[in-house]
Parts: structure tokens; sequence; C-alpha cells
């Protein structure tokens, strides 16, 4: 993930830069609930502009490898409150490909629930944000 804690705007309206396919900038908007989390992790982190926004323990940018194993044990770790989640295939690709359908689409879901939290990450990947980077 090379995404810069440059690259992150929290206001009214928060959004992060991102690289896409063929280099191409875009703007990604960022749910309420991401920014605030976002805001509450360079709060702590107390990281500066230039350095990786999830860095991984050596400080550098997180891998493909390593996104893909914090989900794993935030899915694990949600198995035991939402047993319904054992053998799901939730991916990094999946959760980035759902969160780019939610942008395209309003859904509506209780938001109360951790369970649903996960349960839901066909239609709101972005909310696991406190299960997967805690």
């Amino acid at each position: 993930m090379g995404i810069r804690v440059a690259d992150v705007t929290l206001a009214t309206t928060s959004s992060v830069r991102l690289q896409g396919k063929g280099r191409k900038q875009r703007t990604v908007p960022l749910w309420k609930e991401t920014a605030a989390e976002i805001g509450h992790w360079l709060k702590y982190a107390d990281l500066r502009a230039d350095q990786p926004l999830v860095p991984n323990r050596s400080g550098r940018p997180m891998t493909r490898t390593n996104v893909a194993d914090r989900l794993a044990l935030a899915i694990t770790a949600a198995t035991t409150q939402c047993p319904r989640l054992a053998g799901r295939r939730i991916s990094p690709h999946s959760w980035r490909h759902a969160t780019a359908m939610h942008l395209c689409r309003p859904v509506s879901t209780s938001r109360s629930s951790p369970c649903g939290w996960v349960t839901r990450a066909r239609s709101r990947p972005m909310a696991m944000s406190r299960l997967i980077w805690q």
C-alpha cells in the first residue's frame, strides 16, 4: 500500500489520492467513519507527511501480503463473534471490489453490530477498518 500521510485529506469532504492503473492519479472520497479512524490513527502513530499511512513493522509501506495477513486475522477474530463468517472467502481484492460497488449504489444496513460490519464485507468493507488495524 503506497499511500502516504500526505495523500490523505481530512476535511468536510475527506479523500485520499491513489495511483491507479496506468499510473493515473485518482481522488477517492472517504466515508466519515473511515476518515475519523484515520484521524485517530494519525494522532496515535504521530506520522510525518512523507511516511506511509499504514506502515509495516519496519516502518515501510505494507505489502499485499501484509494486508492479506491482517485481513485474515480480522476475519478469524470476527468469526468468534459471528460464526457465519467461517468458510467465507474475503480477500483484499473482493474487499476493494465491494468498496467500488458500494460507491456506485446506496446500501441500507445496521451499523450497531461488529458482526454486521464484517458480514457486510461485500457491501461496506471499509467499516472493517477497526477490526483490521487494531
